[in-house]
């Protein structure tokens, strides 16, 4: 479970009110697969990419997911997030987003 503050005017705002805010997963192939659920007419609540252009993470909106909002994270991102999540010590090269 990750406890989350609101902030700003995006995705983490405090107008979407309290409350669960997102299910995330890891997701092997996130570009693909969120091209899939854009053209099934799944819209982008947001997305962060890699200085590449390829998704680092991006996020449902939930009125086109049946009210849930789900975020999916490139699993191959996963070592260094989780290692970062548990200690706050990012590894020595960091994670580039």
């Amino acid at each position: 479970m990750e406890l989350l503050e609101a902030k700003g005017d995006g995705v983490y705002s405090a107008g979407h009110g309290e409350g669960l805010h997102h299910i995330g997963m890891w997701d092997p192939k996130i570009d693909e697969n969120k091209k899939r659920y854009l053209d099934s007419g799944v819209e982008s609540d947001g997305e962060v990419l890699n200085p590449d252009g390829t998704t680092f993470a991006w996020y449902t909106n939930p009125k086109t997911t049946g009210g849930v909002r789900f975020e999916f994270v490139d699993e191959s991102a996963r070592e260094d997030l989780e290692k970062w999540i548990q200690t706050g010590i990012m590894g020595p090269g960091g994670f580039v987003v």
